[in-house]
């Protein structure tokens, strides 16, 4: 059998469900017979009985005792779902219960017995027959990633086909890379929410992990891990998470078997701050995954939402501000004179209402002053003095992110200067006629009188 320790665990059960029928019999339980007619009937002859013991029922009959034996718990962990299934598969059996699939090796093992010691010839038919179900039987590979940054109130976050957010107590034995020391996962114990010594925050508490069907001998899908990770990143920068980040190293395994550090080729990271994915934004991120999915964007929202994500991995949030800025050129920008008063009322009026445009023009215009200051040195001009540097980068990170996610899900078109300029046309004409209007008006009180 390729997997000596099922083959071992299977035995042992074998063994153990042996002498749990020569107890149950010595208890004074019976062995069930069926009755057959063998000969005589129509040439006259005499009818001959043959006496069938029923040992396959009378095991099943048992089979909630069966199931507390050590054995059965290995064999039960050994042969899983991804083993389960196609020996029952190969049976006519629905489904892909291990249990099921136990129950129905041990039935066959016994079947007609009246020696309850292990039937080695008959075993080692049987073990052959998995042997040959299992040889092209698919197992289920893992990579499992750290994720920084990012708290999530479900301890299992689904994403769709097979990628998931987990919390640490709910990895099972998530791989760890702690203070810069590469770990494997069977040397890293798991910790329970519950556990008193866990920090409040832990920096490996929530992890990236995706799941997959491998055929025996495949390559375990790293490169998918890679692409699915990093797009449920931008899926998270794109919710709020700006400072999230990938640990560079993943790992991986097939089926049972050991961990084997992966690189995930990423260097970003992750900012002092962390952001929760609350239980109702779950179907945010998995809308917003499924658009990055789908998505075929123009070059223009692709410039854009490349220097969002360069931000995103920037250290500190400050030296994020021109990646912004850059990204805001590329959504709303046109080359010519005057390109930054341009920005700084087509973004007004695409992210703020006519009456507080004058409020976001001004935030806008503090980002590029500050800007400035970033890139030629100086101290802050009075404007940026009576506000944090820290929060006009944010606004700014806020309003690319907005619009982003709107051209991204549909919500705006992708050509968003002339639908800035048209909003602004729009305000004038509204503008204009209004005060059209009242001088009208104040003519017609002046005629009056």
């Amino acid at each position: 059998m390729h997997n000596r320790a099922l083959c071992d665990a299977l035995r042992d059960l074998g063994r153990e469900v042996g002498m749990l029928v020569k107890r149950e019999l010595e208890s004074g339980a019976d062995l069930p017979f069926e009755v057959l007619e063998a000969g005589g009937g129509e040439r006259g002859g005499p009818v001959l009985y043959r006496y069938r013991p029923l040992t396959a029922a009378f095991v099943a009959e048992r089979w909630a005792i069966a199931r507390e034996l050590d054995p059965y718990r290995r064999a039960v962990r050994l042969l899983g779902a991804h083993a389960a299934g196609p020996y029952l598969r190969h049976r006519g059996l629905p489904g892909s219960d291990p249990d099921v699939a136990l129950r129905d090796l041990m039935e066959r093992l016994f079947d007609e017995a009246t020696s309850f010691d292990l039937p080695d010839e008959r075993f080692r038919r049987l073990h052959a027959e998995i042997d040959a179900t299992l040889a092209d039987a698919a197992v289920e590979a893992t990579v499992v990633a750290p994720l920084h940054g990012v708290r999530i109130a479900s301890a299992r976050v689904d994403l769709g086909d097979g990628l998931f957010l987990v919390r640490r107590s709910a990895a099972g034995s998530p791989p760890a890379a702690i203070e810069g020391a590469v770990r494997a996962p069977e040397r890293t114990a798991a910790v329970d929410d519950g556990d008193a010594d866990e920090p409040e925050s832990d920096p490996l508490d929530v992890f990236c992990l995706l799941e997959r069907e491998v055929r025996p001998g495949a390559r375990l899908p790293v490169d998918a891990a890679r692409t699915r990770f990093r797009r449920a990143l931008t899926a998270l920068r794109l919710c709020g998470a700006g400072g999230t980040a990938l640990g560079p190293l993943a790992w991986a395994r097939a089926g049972e078997g050991a961990w084997h550090p992966v690189a995930l080729g990423v260097s970003a990271r992750a900012r002092a701050e962390s952001w929760e994915l609350r239980a109702t934004d779950e179907q945010e991120l998995r809308d917003l995954l499924e658009v990055l999915t789908l998505s075929r964007h123009d070059a223009t929202v692709g410039r854009a939402l490349d220097r969002f994500e360069m931000g995103c991995e920037r250290g500190l949030e400050v030296e994020a501000l021109s990646d912004y800025l850059l990204g805001l050129r590329a959504l709303v920008g046109d080359a010519g004179d005057g390109l930054e008063q341009t920005i700084v009322r087509r973004l007004a009026a695409l992210c703020a209402p006519a009456v507080d445009r004058p409020e976001a023009e001004v935030g806008v215009r503090l980002a590029f002053t500050l800007e400035r200051e970033v890139i030629h040195g100086g101290g802050l001009d009075s404007g940026l003095a009576l506000q944090s540097p820290r929060a006009v980068v944010r606004e700014v990170e806020q309003h690319l992110r907005a619009l982003l996610r709107d051209v991204l899900c549909g919500y705006l078109e992708p050509d968003l200067c002339r639908a800035a300029d048209e909003i602004l046309a729009a305000t004038t004409y509204e503008a204009e006629l209004d005060a059209e209007i009242r001088v009208r008006d104040a003519r017609a009180v002046a005629a009056q009188s």
